[in-house]
């Protein structure tokens, strides 16, 4: 299988994007847009049944100084959740400055202000799928 799901991990939302091993090619899709695991874990179960990827990338940040994020725990306790409830592959991958970049794309298309939190983390997820076809051997 060539399709891998890329995840912007975040405690209200999570931004989610396609793409394919081959043509190295990254799509948004949608944002789960929730607080509970319950709906989080329908959701993603929803995009594995329907995509079947091979793999699971998510994007993990670092401080400005190098230093592990705040959220970093929490991305590998959730990483490691849904390894284990999908029994694919989770590859974590840096993501500093996805959500800057995301911004910046969404701005130059138009979309600008409070209309940018409708897209942002799916948008988000693109670039860390981007990245992990530009640096990660697939």
């Amino acid at each position: 299988m060539t399709t891998v799901l890329a995840l912007d991990y975040g405690r209200r939302r999570i931004g989610v994007a396609v793409g394919d091993i081959q043509l190295k090619i990254a799509h948004p899709l949608f944002i789960i847009d929730s607080v509970k695991w319950i709906d989080r874990e329908k959701n993603l179960k929803k995009l594995v049944e329907e995509w079947k990827p091979s793999r699971l990338v998510v994007g993990i940040p670092t401080k400005s100084d190098g230093s592990e994020h705040e959220l970093a725990e929490e991305i590998r306790v959730f990483c490691k959740k849904i390894q284990e409830l999908f029994q694919i592959p989770v590859i974590l991958i840096n993501e500093d400055y996805t959500s800057a970049e995301s911004e910046m794309r969404l701005s130059a298309i138009g979309i600008k202000g409070i209309e940018q939190k409708k897209y942002v983390d799916s948008v988000a997820a693109t670039t860390i799928l981007e990245d992990f076809f530009k640096n990660y051997d697939c």
